[in-house]
């Protein structure tokens, strides 16, 4: 473990990382459960600076469990789904008729009177408009179902590129400061497009980092919850460095106060 000083731009400089990396952390999608500690520990005045950050790629996480929320969300049937062989079987036919006069028999479920076809703007329109404010779908009645796999799969193909624009807001910054993020991140800030930031911190009087992330996501209830999130992160773990540093001082002087 090495120690030197810096100095305090270089400073603010490194906390601004820090702070990003947090935001496109607690950015959706999140993974769950703590990702692994850095590899080697520098010390700087105290402050644990760790490796050089680059972003876990959790594309693979979020892609899952997109095709996850669209296949429920436009009501793609799968016949393993129900219990009934009869109606097993016209779905593996694609007897998408005979389901829709059969669900509207239905007296009640989420299921009763719903209309069966190929994947359309309807189908599409139910997954967007039953999205909450994490992105997750929850349909408290479905309109239309579908048993349309390819068109299923090609939709999620269409919406899987957008997967990251979110995190992406963040990207640009973070390369300015010496950071790394995954490139599925990347491409959606490397042109500022999702995301901009101004670094006044060198700056003689009022020094300052203006962030601005320009993603669709941002502005909702969820983005305000991630940025106090990542900077209560952020102030706990610099208060939690300063007590660090104070006690080992008082150890060293102790130490030292013994060997008198």
């Amino acid at each position: 473990m090495r120690s030197k000083k810096i100095s305090m731009i270089d400073a603010m400089r490194f906390q601004s990382r820090k702070l990003i990396q947090k935001l496109i952390e607690f950015t959706p999608p999140e993974k769950k459960g703590r990702a692994a500690p850095p590899r080697r520990d520098i010390k700087l005045q105290g402050i644990s600076m760790g490796s050089r950050f680059k972003a876990v790629d959790r594309k693979g996480q979020g892609s899952a469990r997109l095709a996850k929320d669209i296949r429920y969300a436009v009501g793609q049937l799968a016949a393993q789904d129900f219990k009934n062989p009869y109606i097993q079987r016209l779905i593996r036919e694609k007897r998408d008729k005979v389901l829709t006069i059969l669900f509207s028999r239905f007296k009640g479920g989420k299921m009763k009177g719903v209309r069966v076809s190929r994947l359309s703007d309807a189908h599409k329109k139910q997954h967007t408009s039953s999205r909450g404010r994490r992105g997750r779908p929850k349909v408290s009645k479905f309109k239309v179902a579908t048993t349309d796999d390819k068109g299923t799969n090609a939709y999620i193909r269409r919406v899987d590129k957008y997967i990251g624009r979110a995190k992406g807001g963040w990207a640009a910054a973070l390369v300015h400061f010496g950071g790394s993020p995954a490139e599925w991140i990347k491409r959606h800030g490397s042109k500022g497009n999702q995301g901009t930031y101004l670094d006044k911190l060198d700056a003689t009087k009022n020094p300052y980092l203006l962030l601005r992330n320009k993603s669709p996501w941002a502005g909702s209830r969820d983005s305000r919850d991630v940025v106090r999130r990542a900077i209560r992160s952020r102030t706990e773990l610099i208060r939690r460095d300063i007590m660090n540093t104070q006690t080992r001082a008082i150890l060293a002087r102790l130490k030292k106060l013994k060997a008198v």
